[in-house]
């Protein structure tokens, strides 16, 4: 279900990040990377984001975790995300495959005038947000036996 949607301007942001390689599982790569946050005394913050530099759908697309942070911690990957025009779709996951949601993101888009940034720092963000249940702190897995439970913002850089 579409919880949003819309442009926003998207503000630079502090994340501690990690390269994922091709076929590695996202969720594990960014549980590890929570719990290598709070292993050096940083809280990490919500939300969890999976960065596609290339398009998702290309089998050998680069990837990253990132988790927003305070401060710079030393042993961690740390940088600013860029300020950005993009447009963006929350949604709480249904039985619709994430592939309906960037349709739907990528329609809205075109029909507001607008079309997607080419050479830009990434071609799309997945953004999660951990509900209430589930704390960074205490480093728990998102529950994926209850997708209900957590919402998913997808963001797309977009020109202009």
């Amino acid at each position: 279900m579409i919880t949003k949607i819309g442009i926003k301007n998207v503000l630079p942001e502090l994340v501690a990040y990690e390269e994922i390689q091709p076929g590695e599982d996202e969720t594990i790569a960014l549980a590890k990377l929570t719990t290598l946050i709070s292993t050096l005394g940083e809280k990490p913050k919500d939300p969890g984001m999976v960065m596609f530099i290339d398009n998702m759908m290309d089998p050998n697309c680069r990837k990253e975790v990132m988790v927003p942070i305070d401060r710079v911690v030393p042993g961690l990957k740390t940088k600013m995300t860029p300020a950005t025009r993009a447009g963006f779709l929350v949604f709480q996951t249904s039985n619709n495959p994430i592939e309906y949601y960037y349709e739907e993101l990528l329609k809205y888009i075109k029909e507001k005038g607008l079309k997607p940034k080419i050479n830009t720092f990434c071609t799309s963000i997945e953004a999660i947000f951990q509900p209430d249940t589930f704390n960074y702190s205490t480093m728990d897995f998102v529950d994926e036996d209850k997708p209900d439970t957590y919402e998913i913002e997808i963001i797309i850089p977009i020109e202009g």
